[in-house]
């Protein structure tokens, strides 16, 4: 049965859920029927777990393994003491010429350590001034990337000087080779720890799951919850706690790479303007651009994973928009089916705290998201589990990307306990850009995007099965590791029932809000990358790769809309006018059920204006979309046009999807039959006729 005839009997969720799109009810457990303390206060930095491997701090100390790829890992590791002084001036950091050598002895054998590599060590310092300022520098923090790795394979290593001053020898194996055909495996994921004795369980437990893949989504330490002398209720931070966190984790991150992202609690504003200082000194995760981690993008058997950093500029223009934006168009679905995107803070969150803070970043990037198929999109930072099903904008849709909250790792500012649903709990609209549903600010129950929730401390694991199917697994600290509170099995949709799952072929021109605007294939005038725009509209639509179109169909992106052109139908094919703000483009070949507007599940209808098909009416053929907002469908008893002219009487849309007039001349360069462009670049289905060869004053066939 056709996806459209299953949206018009309100079937169609039921058959997606079938197949692991959508979730029944939703469920979750309040805080008093959890029954728990809501948490607890950091270790003391005394406590045996926070020590260092060796006393002798000569030693390698807080070895960690960063995941760049299955065949490239950073190796970190400090050696020596930090340094703290009260004082006003800011202390000197460690002279790198004078760290001792940065040496990884690695080998396939136990024992037999035959390869090396060597890195670098530098330092960081904390500087803060007042009263009760204790500025900070950091032992030598050694950093080594070691490349040409073998996928899927056990190495034994030794980090150290590689002489007297080594660790004991540790193991950790690699992931399988990228594709999208691999065995099951397994990754943790966790956010938000600290180092309470929750901390410690949740440690534990992931120790216990026997995972590949670490992924964290940011808050490591929660020194800035202290002064920089240890005491509380200041704005510094007390940087002991990075050194005695990162031994906490030692005993997970020596032995399965970790990925990660910060989260606010890392920003970490120094007296001087700094931030970031201590994570990114701490870390050597992925480059994306000038060098830093910021933002990165990395892949592993079968998925791509982009993580963001909302705490640094991000909208449209900016560093790290024109970052996600390329690499969202450069992801290759036959090598990587699945697309997560991670970042800290989420934008669906049904607790109180928190609620709605960052609409702002989902007005910036939703649409983006939705269009290129992003499949789970992680976040941390609420300390409580929530998972959420395919949502957009606030409306189940089973083409929508998931949510998982998972900040529930146990960090000493305990459990999030109220949702913002529960009377008196809706918190009061912010301005940062607030959003009502049906009037509303806050739901009057648990809202139907949210799967699961429940006020307690744990983590998750993601058993990755196979390029169409994943399983998330909730468990939590008071239960044993065995104990599985709240899973879901994904099935990932494909382009047929999702077209915004479609593979697209290089990087689109997509944001007309980028400098230097051009033409791609379609003659669409859309921002494409900083240099290099083509002459005029031709057979390569994008700035770099595959200029050969989809069959059957192609994806145009823009800012906040996303249109699909379908090739299926032998005749000409209108173009898809923009979907009004916050609805998704149909699918190709959808037809409008007779009086009603053609819409997905959880979308609003057309707006007033668009008159639906009389009674009787003959619809489109399959392949063509309906008319645009404003116009009406041919009268009753009327069919539409022949294949190679336009519709009559229904008139052409006087503009694009950004509102530049449109002409009638046909495009040469076209995949489609007799598409051509106008002199401003556009295209439109034109006559039979022969198509100008550039675009140029004359707007007629």
């Amino acid at each position: 049965m056709r996806r459209s005839t299953l949206r018009r009997l309100g079937l169609l969720d039921k058959v997606l859920e079938k197949q692991g799109s959508l979730s029944s009810t939703p469920r979750g457990r309040s805080f008093a029927e959890v029954g728990l303390p809501g948490g607890s206060e950091d270790l003391s930095l005394d406590d045996p777990r926070l020590q260092p491997l060796n006393p002798d701090l000569s030693f390698p100390d807080q070895i960690n393994l960063n995941y760049q790829s299955p065949t490239t890992i950073s190796f970190n590791w400090v050696t020596g003491n930090y340094t703290r002084a009260a004082q006003q001036d800011k202390l000197p950091e460690l002279d790198p010429a004078l760290a001792p050598p940065s040496i990884v002895k690695f080998g396939q054998q136990a024992g037999l350590l035959t390869s090396s590599a060597s890195g670098a060590a530098t330092s960081y310092s904390q500087f803060y001034t007042g009263p009760i300022a204790v500025q900070y520098v950091s032992g030598y923090i050694h950093k080594v990337t070691v490349s040409n790795l073998s996928p899927d394979t056990t190495y034994f290593y030794t980090v150290g000087d590689g002489a007297t001053r080594n660790s004991p020898q540790l193991s950790f194996k690699t992931l399988q080779a990228v594709g999208p055909t691999f065995r099951p495996y397994r990754i943790a994921v966790y956010a938000d720890p600290g180092e309470t004795a929750n901390t410690t369980v949740t440690v534990d437990h992931i120790q216990q799951s026997n995972s590949d893949l670490h992924i964290h989504i940011g808050d490591y330490v929660y020194a800035d919850n202290y002064c920089s002398d240890g005491t509380f209720n200041c704005r510094q931070t007390f940087q002991p706690r990075w050194d005695s966190t990162f031994r906490l984790f030692q005993k997970l991150w020596s032995k399965v790479p970790f990925a990660g992202i910060a989260g606010n609690h890392e920003i970490e504003t120094q007296s001087d303007g700094r931030t970031f200082v201590s994570w990114n000194a701490r870390s050597n995760f992925a480059k994306s651009h000038q060098g830093a981690q910021d933002w990165y993008a990395i892949s592993a058997p079968g998925v791509r994973m982009i993580f963001m950093n909302q705490y640094l500029p991000y909208t449209a223009g900016t560093d790290q928009y024109n970052f996600v934006v390329a690499e969202l168009a450069k992801v290759d679905r036959s090598v990587t089916p699945w697309l997560f995107v991670l970042f800290h803070s989420p934008w669906y969150v049904s607790y109180m705290t928190h609620y709605k803070e960052w609409e702002c970043l989902r007005a910036v990037y939703e649409d983006i998201f939705y269009a290129n198929g992003v499949d789970i999109i992680m976040h941390g930072h609420i300390h409580a589990y929530e998972r959420i099903q395919r949502v957009y904008n606030y409306n189940l849709d089973a083409c929508a990307p998931s949510y998982l909250i998972i900040g529930d790792g146990g960090n000493r500012e305990k459990l999030y306990t109220t949702f913002a649903d529960v009377p008196p709990n809706c918190p009061r609209p912010t301005a940062n850009c607030p959003s009502f549903q049906n009037g509303s600010y806050c739901y009057d129950s648990q809202p139907p995007w949210s799967a699961y929730r429940e006020p307690s401390f744990g983590h998750a694991t993601l058993d990755m099965l196979d390029a169409n199917t994943a399983v998330w697994q909730w468990h939590r600290n008071q239960d044993d590791e065995a104990v599985v509170t709240d899973s879901y099995t994904y099935k990932r949709l494909n382009s047929a029932q999702c077209p915004n799952r479609a593979q697209r072929p290089g990087s689109p021109c997509s944001d007309p809000a980028f400098p230097n605007p051009c033409f791609n294939a379609f003659g669409d005038s859309q921002a494409c990358c900083s240099t290099g725009c083509p002459a005029m509209p031709g057979p390569v639509p994008y700035c770099g790769g595959n200029p050969e179109p989809i069959p059957g169909q192609d994806l145009i992106l823009g800012k906040q809309y996303a249109r699909v052109i379908t090739t299926s139908s032998p005749g000409p094919v209108p173009s898809t006018p923009a979907p009004t703000a916050g609805v998704p483009a149909p699918a190709p070949g959808a037809t409008t059920p007779t009086g009603t507007t053609s819409a997905p599940t959880g979308t609003t209808s057309a707006p007033t204006g668009t008159t639906s098909a009389p009674t009787g009416s003959t619809s489109a053929p399959t392949g063509t979309t309906s008319a645009p907002t404003g116009t009406t469908s041919a009268p009753t008893g009327t069919t539409s046009a022949p294949t190679g002219t336009t519709s009559s009487p229904t008139p052409a849309p006087t503009t694009d999807a950004r509102g530049i007039p449109r002409g009638t001349t046909c495009d040469p360069y076209s995949s489609l039959p007799n598409q051509c462009f106008n002199s401003n670049g556009d295209f439109y289905v034109c006559c039979a006729g022969q198509c100008p060869s550039a675009p140029g004053p004359n707007a007629s066939c």
